[in-house]
């Protein structure tokens, strides 16, 4: 598992960018969905000044008759980790980009130091 710290919401859009961000493990991930699963892929943000892990995936719906994984849409999930998450137990997720997840996040939690993190970024 990779976990790369960014200082800025733009860090993470040159890490998707570098030739390794392709070559990445996929994880599994089930907070709670049943029998849908969300893949994880690519590296794991920790954002600086916090214990707070950021991850992309896809939402994929279990499909009964074929006994299958389908991709449904992209998500965004947010980890309260000092080490590597357990990935089935994240604390929010939504279908939007990093930013926006961790914006909704702050905005909804009302997180005292991940809202410091949302000011730094808005400046930078």
């Amino acid at each position: 598992m990779i976990i790369t710290n960014v200082q800025h919401f733009s860090d993470i859009e040159k890490i998707q960018e570098a030739e390794f961000y392709e070559f990445c493990d996929e994880y599994e991930a089930n907070p709670d969905l049943g029998e849908d699963r969300i893949i994880i892929y690519g590296p794991l943000y920790r954002l600086r000044g916090t214990d707070l892990i950021m991850a992309e995936g896809t939402y994929c719906c279990y499909n009964e008759d074929t006994g299958e994984l389908e991709p449904d849409f992209s998500v965004s999930l947010i980890y309260k980790s000092e080490g590597e998450p357990d990935l089935d137990s994240c604390i929010y997720w939504e279908s939007s980009s990093i930013p926006t997840t961790f914006h909704n996040f702050v905005m909804q939690t009302q997180m005292e130091d991940a809202a410091v993190v949302l000011l730094e970024n808005a400046v930078a």
